[in-house]
């Protein structure tokens, strides 16, 4: 046997051996010294595939148990990764006199009682055939715009590619727009001169679009450290980037060019095509404010930032200034086609560019429309009164859509105004088949809770957890031109945002949040399903602010609203509806109205 162990080993190096040696097979063995050293093993007596990704690690060997779990300690199907650990006989009792190290890598066995388990750091998944796959060691488990990655990951998908021989991927925060992943690959052979562009295409064949590195630089060589560890710290700044699909479309005239800076300025991307898609390139809520906020400055428009909603593309939105057309409609398209609508009603801050990425999720099930606030330009004033504003929306939706059912979805204050306009369809003789409340807090809750001006404004910036950093009168006695150079100073405000716009947020935020508490919550002839954020940083959750028991209860006799269903998501109050959890909450959402026999009008 040649034994393979200490290091991850890679598949070119054990069809090299095998192709030497044919009759000596390789074992690939893992296991840490706190377990015993070895704990898997695997035989390989072929050669593999040239284009797998990595050698398996095997089967654990007896006496010994692996576990893969996740940050809960919770075990993993097959295929999730999750960190690695070890039970069984051969776990040592812990790191001689350093018990707080001890502490935290062995712990007791949730599985097995009286056992304990060793956490070892790793990245690992279990595989269809009952072995176990090496990734990577968990902290190089990162979060880019909110997508939850393992860079192993990465690299194993790229190693698989024709033509690579060795490569590193790593997290740069130097990059236009923030931080995004950046690749760096080293050719099997110096005479094959290999395409950043070309492996992109492959790897978009192997791993989701949020995977794929913003950068792929090809290199002579990875630098390494004295030690032979690649140096990542010596890494060079990758040149160009580019996320894009589509192929690249130079801005053909001044105003395309004008966009075009600003955006490569904001994005993670330094050459942008005029037809690439903003919310495809990494684009989210709050790089669209500014990008939106630029342009009105830098070309004197009045765009909102529901155009990037409309025209999401520099070739839209240069079009739309062009025509002379507006974004300032209460009824924004998020994702148009043959399927049924469901209608996004906007949060306290007035405006839905924050369900962008859940419209696009639920793209393959709805035709997303969502509905804004009047008023956010800082011109026209908000809505006088509810009645006002849920009329407006009623005639929206039903002009959309001539007849039911109709289906409803609000985040946060969003769930209340949902409910308003939901009864409101009712009255009219409309059937409203669904109700999707996301992290609702009940009108009493924010009553109580967000009395605070200076909370109010924070969360429609989606900045809310810097509102303790003012005192309760300091948005109280200051006029708006104070409030506003404060919350920039402390970064709850873009730079970027003109005190026009702030002023207008400011009022429908607040006027939003004077109608949801004034909203007398009643029962409804239609379905109210709620979704609670797990990552909940208020002490309560926001399923708890209502009557805890009127939801279990199909038969209400307390005036409470009752809830048809309740759901624990993934994420926090803004994020359970972005990045990775926008996938599976849509899916929620999809299964939950999917028997349904819906008006396609």
């Amino acid at each position: 046997w040649m034994m393979a162990t200490g290091e991850a080993v890679s598949v070119d190096l054990v069809n090299q051996w095998l192709q030497l040696y044919p009759d000596i097979p390789v074992v690939n063995a893992y296991g840490p010294t706190e377990a015993a050293d070895d704990v898997i093993q695997c035989a390989i007596p072929q050669p593999m595939a040239s284009n797998q990704r990595s050698v398996p690690i095997g089967k654990p060997l007896p006496n010994l148990t692996v576990y893969v779990v996740d940050d809960a300690m919770r075990l993993v199907p097959a295929g999730v990764a999750g960190e690695i650990c070890i039970g069984g006989i051969g776990v040592g009792e812990g790191y001689w006199r350093n018990p707080e190290k001890t502490a935290q890598a062995f712990v007791p066995n949730p599985f097995v009682p009286g056992d304990v388990l060793y956490r070892t750091g790793d990245l690992g998944r279990w595989l269809q055939d009952g072995t176990v796959e090496y990734l990577d060691r968990v902290d190089n488990q990162v979060k880019v715009r909110g997508f939850r990655i393992e860079l192993g990951e990465v690299e194993a998908a790229l190693s698989s590619l024709t033509g690579v021989r060795e490569n590193v991927v790593i997290v740069r925060d130097d990059l236009p727009g923030g931080t995004a992943l950046a690749a760096y690959v080293v050719a099997a052979d110096s005479a094959l001169e290999l395409e950043a562009s070309a492996l992109r295409a492959q790897l978009r064949e192997q791993v989701p679009d949020f995977m794929v590195p913003a950068s792929i630089t090809i290199l002579s060589a990875l630098p390494l450290t004295p030690a032979g560890k690649i140096d990542r710290k010596a890494l060079p700044r990758p040149e160009s980037l580019q996320l894009a699909g589509v192929d690249y479309v130079a801005p053909r005239n001044e105003l395309e060019q004008q966009i075009a800076s600003i955006w490569e300025a904001y994005m993670p991307v330094e050459r942008i095509s005029v037809k690439d898609n903003f919310f495809e390139l990494g684009g989210h809520s709050l790089i669209g404010v500014r990008i939106i906020a630029k342009i009105n400055k830098q070309l004197g428009t009045q765009l909102q930032v529901a155009a990037l909603l409309s025209s999401q593309t520099i070739e839209g939105l240069a079009q739309l200034i062009q025509d002379g057309g507006s974004s300032d409609s209460e009824l924004v398209p998020l994702q148009q086609n043959q399927h049924p609508p469901l209608f996004m009603i906007h949060p306290v801050g007035g405006d839905v560019l924050c369900y962008a990425e859940l419209a696009l999720a639920l793209k393959n099930d709805f035709s997303v429309y969502g509905l804004r606030a009047q008023g956010l330009d800082g011109e026209q004033p908000p809505f006088d009164s509810l009645e006002q504003m849920v009329e407006c929306y009623t005639q929206h939706i039903v002009h959309t859509q001539s007849q039911g059912p109709y289906r409803l979805l609000g985040q946060s204050l969003g769930g209340i105004l949902a409910l308003a306009v939901a009864e409101r369809l009712v009255q009219l003789g409309h059937e409203v088949s669904a109700v999707m409340m996301l992290d609702t807090y009940s009108p009493d809750y924010l009553i109580q809770h967000y009395d605070n001006p200076t909370k109010v404004v924070s969360a429609a910036f989606g900045q809310g957890a810097q509102a303790s950093d003012l005192q309760v009168s300091d948005l109280e006695v200051q006029d708006l031109q104070q409030q506003y150079q404060q919350l920039q100073r402390l970064r709850v405000v873009p730079q970027e945002v003109s005190l026009q716009q702030f002023t207008g947020i400011v009022k429908v935020s607040q006027q939003n949040q004077s109608f949801a508490t004034q909203y007398k919550v009643e029962n409804l002839a239609t379905k109210v399903h709620h979704f609670t954020a797990q990552d909940n940083v208020t002490g309560v959750s926001s399923l708890e602010s209502w009557n805890s028991e009127s939801w279990k209860n199909e038969q209400d006799t307390s005036g409470q609203l009752a809830f048809s269903s309740c759901h624990r998501v993934p994420g926090g109050h803004e994020t359970l509806m972005q990045g990775e959890n926008a996938i599976p909450l849509a899916e929620q959402i999809a299964k939950l109205l999917a028997n349904k026999n819906y008006n396609n009008e």
